[in-house]
Formats: structure tokens, sequence, C-alpha cells
């Protein structure tokens, strides 16, 4: 099944507002960003920021759950959490690519890895592991010189086994 959401226009406003207002935020706490995407670190943040609204969107019209949507500007790890099973959404603009975690996130890892996929508004649940199996394996300097744990999406489970089970159970998953 294809877990695909075109956002509406008030979810695109939403994410071009807090998306903008994050990466003014990273500015003020002197965040470095770690990309290699000739995009502008707004464009990125505001993406990113897309990328969980479709998540949480998805979550609301297929699961047995919905996620909460994070507006605030805090450097928490997790984007929302299901259950108690906290969820880090990573989205990129291009469908072809692998689930990337940078290798600083494992000592305050989340539970749950997302990989969506798409540009503003259209956004695809890819798949998902646990930090777990994602952190078993072994960091790698991908792309270019950023040491990141790095899983291609054909390792990354279906969509379906997370949307598909009750949030209470999630974390036995």
């Amino acid at each position: 099944m294809n877990y695909q959401i075109t956002l509406d226009g008030k979810d695109v406003d939403l994410a071009t507002k807090v998306g903008t207002r994050r990466n003014n935020s990273n500015i003020r706490w002197q965040s470095k960003d770690l990309k290699v995407s000739k995009r502008s670190d707004v464009d990125i943040h505001i993406s990113g920021f897309a990328g969980e609204v479709a998540f949480a969107r998805i979550t609301e019209h297929v699961a047995p759950y919905s996620c909460e949507i994070d507006l605030m500007d805090t450097h928490n790890v997790e984007d929302t959490r299901i259950g108690d099973a906290t969820v880090d959404v990573k989205t990129f603009g291009w469908d072809k690519t692998s689930l990337l975690v940078g290798a600083n996130k494992k000592n305050s890892s989340c539970d749950i890895y997302v990989l969506m996929t798409g540009k503003m508004p259209t956004f695809t649940f890819v798949g998902w592991t646990t930090a777990k199996e994602l952190f078993a394996t072994e960091p790698i300097r991908y792309p270019k010189e950023y040491l990141n744990f790095v899983m291609s999406q054909d390792l990354l489970r279906d969509p379906a086994l997370l949307l598909s089970t009750p949030p209470e159970k999630v974390n036995e998953l």
C-alpha cells in the first residue's frame, strides 16, 4: 500500500511558518546544520516540518492513533510520540534515498525513526525502523564527511505494521 498524502493549504502554511521559525531559532542557538543539500537552511526546515505534518496526517487517516504535531521551538530529540514511543521523522526531497540519522543521535535516540520522501505539498511514508535495529549497524561517512547511521529503503519496515499497531504496543515492535 502507498502511504502518500498531499497537504492542504493550511498545512502548507503551517509548515512554512513553523519551519521558518525553527530555522530562526537554530540561528539564535548557533546550531550547525549538517546538510549536503544545495537548498537553503530555511527550505530544509520547512520541508522537514512538512514531513512531520504529513506523517501526523497519515496516522490520523490510517492508524488507530494520531500523532501530535510539535509546534514548539525546543530542541526535542523526538518529533512526535506514538503512545510512549518517541518518533523522529526524517524527510528527504528525493525518492531514492536511504534513512540517514546522524551518529550523534545514538546517545539521545528516539524509539522509532521514520523515512518520509517528497516535496511540498506531497509526501510519502516510505518506511521505518527501531533505534535498536538502526544503531546495531556501524555508522559510515555518508554523504561526504558526515558520520551517519544509514539504512536503505529495502531494509526498512513496512509502514502498514506501524500504522496497524495500537499505540500501547508500539514499543514492543
